[in-house]
């Protein structure tokens, strides 16, 4: 019945002229009908006891009692009135109150619509359909009143059950066409190289600080300021090149847009040591900027902070390919190794994520517990948010209960396997349920979610995986793949910039179709005393013992090659050999593992801790390891 009705409403004006009109029925016949039809609704519709749905069936009672007695139709007729005055204050009503009711619908449709980029223009161009709805019910409002005094049923039904119909359709059909365009207009990705000081509206929101709830926001009109500021200091201060090191995002994206568009090499290091930085300095005339004071660094919120704005804030165009960034790395040996990308080479993966992942990722907020100071950091936390203008969290997340603080809206999560981990096994969160909203899970170095990564320095981003519905790698399009004698992988990638046939450390074996899937690493195969030994096999077999909560194996060397263990003891740990002395471990390990392993194979050296050493990106750098044995 509430189906019939909503019919019933919209075809009322044609019910009329038929009943009356084309089938001629006696006023008073026709009267019963309505008055049997209105009550039934009100029946139907009366159990909910709701005043808007029984708003329809009571005029269809009252109209036909009129008819019925005095044959007079003007009742009939006031009813497309009556809507079309109700719709003119409602929508009129919103604009006034500066909540438009058209933004409201686009709301109720897209639950997005809130954390975009482009809300506020999203929210003009509403404003400016609810503003012609409003113009066309004053129209349609005037012709049904004319149609009414004309004094013709066959006028006014022609016009407020036909053509208002017809014109209401082409409206809607015409906002479609409009909004189509629009909406490609508005969430189209912009690269970074292809920014225009036009590229976005002022009001674009790119940015916000704690909670998204809390208001602290950062417009384009902010970014583009800042850029300006930025590259006016890094041109009145030349030098070869500039150190990049930031864990405030927004920092981070304006310094790196600033440098692009000067023309002058970046370094992008996570390492700030004193004596690391002081290596990268002496390799040439270089400057460091930073969000904290290190090795006489620049402070990038110093700069934007006393630098007045330039009068001139137009966007300096960028040479993508003479765009040069570079990577530091230290590797295994803790020394700095500078690996060369362009800009064209980290902008190009956007070709193969937006057609996949760009809707997921335009709707929702964006926070990352990687910094921008890796490949993957850099990609996905530091330019994919501005290409494509996703509001991002400005502050790095550090710890699982800030990661609980952001439930209250989508959010796409930049990580890591060691923070999701430490999240896993966080009661705080564990017991919170849901942790995050509609969340979108981005990770890199281990499969741990669903979509995942795999790439390095060196490469970039090289291939990705579903890690629920496979364990294999699909390559990214444009990159070729074969296994090398060793059983190493080969690539031939437009994101290695003269390398071709770029040998990896990683050993692997070919899938189905063109993927492949990964052994682990050419390194994490040692030879002792003419054996080879798998040390991810040691690290498995110690696990199998129930003991430890993390393990790591590692190779050193004195007068000859032997194996070390670093353990993080579980509670069945710490109660079965925590109390232990060292020789009393030893020989409780060794006997326990002697099932599985050769004597060679058992670790000659353990050291027990509350956390393995990583960096940033959850990586156990070998120096790091091999330094609890010194």
């Amino acid at each position: 019945m509430q189906i019939i009705a909503g019919v019933a409403m919209a075809l009322y004006p044609i019910l009329v002229f038929l009943g009356l009109v084309v089938w001629q029925l006696p006023a008073r016949t026709f009267s019963l009908c309505l008055l049997a039809f209105g009550a039934a609704l009100a029946l139907a519709t009366g159990r909910k006891g709701t005043k808007r749905s029984l708003a329809f069936p009571l005029f269809l009672v009252t109209s036909s009692l009129v008819l019925f007695f005095t044959r007079w139709d003007l009742p009939l007729k006031l009813y497309p009135l009556f809507v079309n005055g109700t719709l003119l204050v409602l929508f009129l009503g919103s604009v006034l109150q500066h909540k438009p009711i058209v933004y409201r619908f686009a709301c109720m449709m897209d639950r997005s619509i809130p954390y975009k980029g482009y809300r506020a223009s999203v929210e003009r161009y509403c404003r400016r359909v609810t503003l012609v709805w409003v113009c066309f019910f004053v129209l349609n409002l005037s012709a049904s009143l004319a149609t009414i005094f004309s004094g013709s049923m066959q006028t006014w039904a022609l016009y407020n059950g036909g053509i208002s119909y017809i014109l209401m359709g082409l409206l809607f059909g015409g906002e479609w066409i409009v909004r189509h365009y629009v909406n490609k207009s508005l969430g189209k990705v912009v690269l970074l190289s292809q920014t225009k000081r036009d590229s976005r509206s002022d009001d674009t929101l790119l940015c916000y600080s704690g909670r998204f709830s809390d208001g602290k926001y950062l417009y384009w009109k902010d970014y583009v300021q800042d850029v300006a500021k930025m590259r006016a200091y890094i041109e009145q201060h030349p030098v070869d090149r500039w150190i990049l090191h930031s864990d405030d995002f927004w920092f981070f994206d304006v310094a790196f847009a600033a440098l692009m568009q000067a023309h002058v090499p970046v370094i992008l290091t996570a390492n700030i040591a004193p004596a690391y930085l002081d290596e990268l300095q002496s390799m040439g005339d270089t400057g460091t900027l930073s969000d904290v004071p290190a090795g006489g660094a620049v402070l990038i919120g110093d700069i934007l902070s006393s630098v007045p704005v330039p009068s001139d804030l137009s966007w300096k165009p960028i040479d993508p390919e003479a765009s040069e960034i570079f990577l530091a790395t230290s590797g295994t040996t803790g020394k700095p190794k500078l690996v060369r990308h362009t800009l064209k080479e980290m902008e190009l993966d956007d070709g193969f994520f937006t057609p996949r992942w760009g809707k997921d990722l335009q709707k929702r907020l964006l926070v990352s517990s990687v910094n921008p100071h890796h490949i993957f950091g850099f990609l996905f936390a530091g330019l994919k948010p501005i290409n494509f203008a996703v509001p991002f969290r400005r502050e790095r997340i550090v710890t699982p209960e800030e990661l609980l603080a952001q439930n209250e809206d989508p959010v796409t999560l930049i990580s890591t396997p060691a923070f999701l981990k430490r999240c896993i096994e966080d009661p705080d969160l564990v017991n919170h349920k849901p942790v995050l909203k509609d969340p979108f899970i981005v990770v890199s170095g281990g499969a741990l979610m669903p979509l995942e990564f795999y790439g390095s320095t060196e490469t970039s981003g090289i291939a990705w995986r579903q890690t629920d519905k496979s364990v294999e790698w699909e390559p990214f399009d444009d990159v070729d793949w074969r296994i090398g004698d060793d059983g190493c992988l080969i690539l031939n990638s437009p994101y290695v910039e003269g390398k071709k046939d770029f040998v990896t450390s990683d050993l692997c074996e070919k899938g189905s179709a063109n993927h492949f899937v990964l052994k682990g690493r050419k390194d994490s195969v040692v030879k002792i005393e003419e054996k080879r030994i798998s040390l991810p096999e040691v690290e498995c077999r110690i696990s199998q013992l129930g003991l430890t909560k993390d393990v790591c194996v590692i190779a050193l060397k004195d007068t000859r090659q032997y194996l070390a263990a670093i353990l993080v003891l579980n509670e069945k740990g710490r109660q079965t050999i925590g109390s232990m002395e060292a020789g009393e471990r030893w020989k409780y390990l060794r006997k326990e593992l002697s099932a599985w392993l050769e004597p060679v194979e058992i670790p000659r050296k353990w050291r027990f801790v509350d956390q393995i050493p990583q960096n940033s990106m959850g990586k156990r750098r070998k120096a790091d390891l091999e330094s609890l044995f010194q």
